[in-house]
């Protein structure tokens, strides 16, 4: 898992000020005029791809949660985000889905806990509806448009192993006489 929590362990000895540099590069400038033009189809391929991933999470309504698009509003599907509900489930759904071949980056980290908010006297318990979704039940699943049918496929199945493996584990009949598993619908 990328991103794990003992990378925020640094500590932070000076901040001269809080802010970031954002300044774009001539060439991101070029590159991004470009991928502009493609924008439509990137976003479209993006939600295909996440229609197929919420078929397979929505099996596992209660255990997990797919946050919900407001109403008039059209996701892009920057990432593709749910949470594990169940306490504790989190990190062996993770390691789960490792050990099937999906990387998992866990992005967006509670600010207020990154070392140079922490130097400035802010600590963990400040926000803690933010920390427990971070560290107890935040997934992105990787959603780019780059992917191809084949790896959506196999990242429809993974996904499925993986949360039936941690969620719901096979009795013993069911390791006796396995049945196939869930597919991933396909895209329409």
């Amino acid at each position: 898992m990328k991103y794990a929590a003992h990378v925020y362990r640094q500590d932070v000895t000076r901040l001269r000020r809080a802010g970031t540099n954002a300044t774009m590069s001539e060439a991101a400038a070029a590159v991004g005029l470009v991928q502009l033009a493609k924008l439509d189809r990137l976003v479209e391929r993006r939600r295909a791809i996440a229609a197929r991933l919420d078929a397979v999470l929505a099996t596992f309504a209660g255990d997990v949660r797919v946050p919900a698009v407001p109403t008039g509003v059209r996701h892009a599907h920057h990432l593709h985000t749910f949470f594990v509900e169940r306490p504790g489930a989190r990190d062996e759904v993770v390691r789960a889905l490792d050990r099937l071949g999906v990387e998992i980056q866990l992005r967006y980290f509670p600010q207020h806990l990154l070392p140079e908010w922490r130097a400035r006297g802010h600590a963990r318990g400040e926000c803690p509806v933010a920390e427990r979704l971070w560290f107890d039940q935040h997934v992105n699943l990787p959603c780019h448009p780059g992917l191809t049918d084949a790896q959506v496929e196999h990242l429809c199945r993974a996904l499925d192993t993986a949360l039936r493996e941690v969620l719901a584990p096979p009795t013993r009949a069911a390791v006796a006489a396995p049945t196939a598993g869930a597919t991933c619908p396909t895209s329409t």
